[in-house]
């Protein structure tokens, strides 16, 4: 039903409950395994914010600012042809009380963007990225951290994320003190 509306669905299992027969009738069905992702996690506490040189993380609180946002995503995670999803999706979401998003800009500029989903005391660590020109500056250490804090001054015990397992991402969270808690495999449909 999804693969016929959704141009490139993606089917995440879990290697450890997985089965034979399962995955035979992915692969009897044009899906193919192209990567791994690891779920994290970590009590939401209070946690240091202090900032690197030159950057600095504000919530989204107008317009511009979530269109600001969007375009770091799209281009950040390289969606071409996603743009106009990406701008509609950040403008139904900032304004939502279950839902922050955030900008970091480094030396003035736009330079990366977050969100932060909350509910039944639980933040979810989402769509994290930073322009590849600003990349090694700190900045997405900077919106995980400041996520975290903004997760428990909200009253979340939990916070949890996903991402590509060996990444640099990966390698911040951990630094920010999230824990695998386990390892998927993604199964896609070639296009």
């Amino acid at each position: 039903f999804l693969g016929e509306r959704i141009a490139r669905l993606r089917v995440d299992v879990s290697p450890l409950h997985s089965n034979r027969f399962f995955l035979a009738h992915l692969h009897a069905n044009g899906y193919r395994m192209q990567g791994f992702q690891v779920a994290l996690f970590r009590e939401a506490e209070p946690v240091d914010t202090a900032l690197p040189p030159g950057v600095a993380i504000r919530q989204v609180t107008t317009e511009e600012e979530a269109v600001a946002a969007a375009e770091i995503e799209w281009v950040g995670f390289d969606l071409k042809g996603w743009d106009e999803y990406l701008r509609d999706l950040v403008q139904a979401i900032w304004r939502r009380p279950d839902w922050r998003v955030y900008l970091a800009l480094v030396d003035g500029k736009p330079a990366g963007m977050a969100t932060l989903y909350m509910a039944d005391g639980v933040g979810c660590l989402e769509s994290a990225c930073t322009l590849p020109e600003f990349r090694g500056r700190g900045a997405q250490t900077a919106l995980i951290r400041r996520r975290i804090a903004d997760a428990a001054a909200a009253g979340c015990d939990l916070v949890v994320s996903q991402t590509g397992s060996g990444t640099v991402s990966q390698n911040n969270m951990e630094r920010c003190g999230l824990r695998i808690a386990y390892t998927k495999a993604e199964f896609f449909k070639p296009e």
